[in-house]
């Protein structure tokens, strides 16, 4: 139980890091929905930006292709927003 759950918590530290915290990832991943954006108009790839850019919805994603679970990736998806409120809580908390 508890490696199941730390496995969760590590597909949302990376769906995190691809939607914001991983620096060097944010430009090849602009580019890329960038190019796509340039080239068609179609709702999937506006969804598809969406995905990328939301914190709960790429660790959602990543873990439901990872493990094949809709029930993983649900939790995976919530634990993703929880650490990015903590992100943006340890952040404001240095700014002030």
């Amino acid at each position: 139980m508890i490696e199941t759950l730390y496995i969760l918590l590590a597909y949302a530290i990376i769906g995190n890091m691809i939607a914001y915290d991983f620096t060097p990832l944010q430009p090849a991943k602009d580019k890329f929905i960038e190019f796509f954006n340039r080239r068609s108009t179609s709702l999937l790839f506006s969804l598809f930006d969406g995905v990328l850019n939301c914190s709960k919805c790429a660790s959602f994603w990543i873990t439901l292709i990872g493990r094949g679970s809709i029930l993983d990736a649900a939790v995976a998806g919530m634990l993703g927003y929880l650490v990015n409120f903590m992100y943006d809580k340890i952040k404001l908390w240095y700014e002030e």
